[in-house]
Formats: structure tokens, sequence, C-alpha cells
């Protein structure tokens, strides 16, 4: 993985962690980037047999327990699974031609760019998701990120409400629709889980 690697890091100060990928993709050459989504990759294929398996099992049984919505549990499935209709997903089908995404319009609309990398969703996740890996938040999958926010207490629910509200609001922006704005949607989401939270409370009673 060293041969034919490398970094173009400078001084840093440029680098903006919940946006930038650090390094642009070439064919033919190794890239940090590159070789971590292979980690990844080789990462979930040993999840499919032995402890590993297990260990993933052990994950969506997390996920499903989250105290939200059905509509929230079914979308993270979707997200996780790399099943919501993104761009890059759409041209696959020859449903659009283009994958660039409706926000920024810089970066091809894949799952974690829609719900987390575009740069307009900096202002969303900065405040209440700033402990998040930077290696994590540059180079992991969704699944990564959202298996790091079940590890802190509070977070699962939160994470999957707040990316739940974006994608809500990413499909109103394209087909024009009203929606509130992007740097309202952390407020939206601690309100909507307090929601969720008083009826559970309620049905106890």
């Amino acid at each position: 993985m060293v041969m034919g690697a490398k970094w173009r890091k400078g001084d840093g100060k440029s680098i903006k962690v919940f946006v930038d990928n650090r390094l642009p993709e070439k064919n033919g050459v190794y890239l940090v980037k590159s070789g971590y989504k292979l980690l990844c990759e080789e990462g979930r294929r040993d999840a499919t047999s032995g402890s590993s398996r297990e260990g993933m099992a052990s994950l969506w049984s997390k996920i499903w327990k989250l105290k939200v919505r059905g509509k929230i549990l079914h979308f993270l499935w979707k997200a996780c699974n790399d099943c919501l209709p993104t761009k890059v997903n759409l041209m696959k089908r020859k449903v659009v031609d283009e994958p660039h995404c409706e926000l920024c319009g810089k970066q091809p609309e894949d799952t974690k760019h829609a719900l987390w990398n575009c740069e307009a969703m900096g202002r969303v996740w900065c405040v209440d998701f700033n402990w998040v890996s930077e290696d994590l938040i540059v180079y992991g999958t969704f699944l990564d990120l959202i298996e790091m926010c079940l590890k802190k207490p509070g977070s699962g629910e939160l994470f999957g409400i707040t990316a739940w509200h974006i994608w809500t609001h990413r499909n109103r922006v394209r087909l024009r629709e009203k929606t509130i704005p992007l740097s309202g949607i952390g407020e939206a989401a601690k309100n909507y889980l307090q929601q969720v939270k008083a009826i559970r409370e309620f049905r106890e009673d």
C-alpha cells in the first residue's frame, strides 16, 4: 500500500473536516482514500463469516432497537445498504444522465455525500457530532458513521433523525417544495426526538 501512495495535505489550514475528501481520485494511483475504502470493503466481506457475522448482526440489532419511528428505521436501513435513490444510484439505473449533488453541484451524490459529506452539511453536523473521528468522516461509509454514533449513549437516535431530516430537505429542494433551511435541521431534529420521547413516555404511563 506504500508504493505509489500520495499525500498532498500542505499546511492543512484549508482542509474542511466535514467536507473535503482530502485527495482527488486518479486512475492507477494509490491514494489514502482508496486504501481506506479497500480495508472497509474487506471488513464487510469478513463480516459475512464467523464471529464477524455475529458482530454485524449485533450492529443491526442496535439499529433496529433505536427508539425512533418506523419510517426512520426504514430510511436508515436503506441508507446503510446504499438503497436510497441518490443521483449516483439513479445514474447506474440510467434514470438520470449525470450524478452531481442537487445542493452543491460539485461532487457525485452517493449516500454519504448526500447525508454527510456535502459541503452544505457541515453546518448541520458540526454542532452535535463534532466528536466523530476525522478519518471516519473522510474515508468511512455511512454504516461506519452510524456504528460510531451508536457507541455514544443517546447519539444514535439523534443521528438517525438528523439524517432523515437532511434527506427530506434534499427531496423537497429537488421538487422545489417549501422546506426548512439547513441551518434549522439540527434544532428540528432535537425537537422531533423530544416529541418521540414524550409520546413513548405517555404510552408507557
